[in-house]
């Protein structure tokens, strides 16, 4: 397996989702000689080079519960209302002290990153560190390395580059030619780094490098927050690790992460889909899908064509007929499955949402309220706990009631109907 060049994202959303993937590199053995990132990506881009996860997971815990970011705010409010307001030297002159100094908004962070990161380690490293910050004489960017920062300095260029992108005045990161001057690509481009890993789905690379690049997408969008709590940073590691894992051992679902592994559980779902039920649950699914009779070959082509009809594509017709379903039940994604194992989820998923549900259908108006729900475009894709009462609604009506069902039928989209189709299959 090559040797690869890591990229961390600049703002800071991430922090806690590369932890992860770092956790996930080092259990996949991926040897990393080189990491980069811009501004705040850089207090990342140390931690990973030091080499200690349980400090960096200290780290970052520390920086939530204590909101030490909030000292951007204060940066700005004194640019704002003060730095901004005469020349660029005493713009600069302010800053500089303000940075060198000691205060009471700015200490906290400075300590954190003192007690936490350890330049020692990080300038013996084998792993290669650098990132875009700004010049503590100038106040432009440039791009260092550890090389370039005089001993002792580190805690002061990794504080100047976690606060400085707040000031609106010298922050050009949109500016095309200037990302693609003060790029993390190009660090990595001149430390003979060939291929690259990059958590920053939105940097531009720039044109003319000689590199294969690998992005390490979050399956679910993260936003920057910075009063993330504990269990908020535990799922993020989480999924930064799956997402890790699953670019070098690609799942075979494309909505949950499934490895491909078939069990009994599985193999008795594919076996059993399409087959006879009873006599009113086969009156019940004839009626849905507008059959003469209920056997293996006219269910799945009937479903196949719903399937196509949204798009709802997958190698293996099963395992999409599960993951679909696996939506609408709101089963986590930030877990790894087996085919059996998702099944397991959902199956005791919907018991436990049924027994939540059951007394709703008790009266005639409830019945009546839920079916109306159905007119509404929202609950086309209906959520998780309304998914189980048009379940236990469609399992318990009888034949003669199926024709006032109709309308209500014909409200739902075509991946609602496939999902109720493929609970009944588990579920009976």
């Amino acid at each position: 397996m090559p040797d690869y060049g890591l990229i961390l994202s600049s703002d800071g959303s991430k922090s806690s989702f590369e932890i992860g993937a770092w956790k996930a590199l080092r259990e996949l053995k991926i040897n990393i000689t080189a990491i980069s990132a811009s501004f705040v990506g850089a207090l990342n881009a140390a931690l990973i080079v030091q080499g200690d996860f349980e400090n960096a997971v200290r780290f970052w815990k520390n920086v939530y519960a204590k909101n030490l970011f909030g000292i951007n705010r204060h940066i700005a409010q004194y640019y704002t209302q003060d730095w901004s307001k005469s020349d660029t030297k005493y713009f600069k002159k302010s800053f500089l002290k303000y940075i060198q100094g000691r205060s009471e908004e700015l200490d906290p962070l400075r300590d954190n990153i003192n007690n936490f990161i350890n330049e020692k380690k990080i300038r013996n490293s084998n792993i290669q560190l650098g990132f875009v910050s700004v010049s503590l004489n100038t106040l432009e960017a440039e791009v260092l390395t550890i090389k370039d920062i005089p001993k002792g300095k580190l805690t002061q260029y990794l504080l100047t580059a976690s606060c400085f992108p707040q000031i609106t005045q010298t922050n050009r990161a949109a500016d095309p030619q200037f990302s693609s001057l003060y790029s993390p690509y190009n660090i990595l481009a001149d430390m003979k780094c060939e291929n690259v890993l990059t958590t920053d789905e939105a940097l531009t690379v720039p044109s003319g490098l000689k590199i294969q690049i690998t992005p390490i997408k979050s399956h679910e969008f993260i936003e920057l927050n910075m009063r993330e709590n504990a269990q908020q940073m535990r799922d993020n590691i989480k999924m930064g690790y799956l997402d890790t894992i699953n670019v070098f051992k690609p799942s075979s679902g494309t909505y949950f992460i499934i490895d491909n592994t078939e069990g009994k559980l599985y193999k008795t779902f594919k076996d059993r889909f399409g087959e006879k039920f009873n006599n009113r649950i086969d009156e019940l699914l004839k009626y849905m899908l507008h059959l003469d009779d209920i056997n293996k070959q006219s269910v799945e082509k009937r479903i196949s064509q719903m399937m196509e009809a949204v798009s709802l594509k997958n190698d293996d017709f099963y395992l999409t007929l599960i993951e679909n379903l696996g939506k609408f039940m709101s089963i986590s994604r930030n877990e790894k499955y087996t085919p059996d194992k998702l099944i397991r989820t959902i199956i005791n998923e919907s018991n436990k949402r049924i027994k939540i549900n059951k007394d709703v259908l008790t009266t005639s108006s409830a019945l009546k309220s839920i079916l109306n729900e159905a007119a509404f475009q929202e609950n086309r894709f209906p959520n998780t706990d309304l998914f189980i009462q048009y379940f236990m609604i469609l399992i318990s009506s009888s034949p003669q009631h199926y024709e006032k069902l109709g309308q209500f039928w014909g409200r739902l989209d075509l991946r609602v109907y496939i999902a109720l189709v493929t609970l009944m299959y588990l579920a009976f």
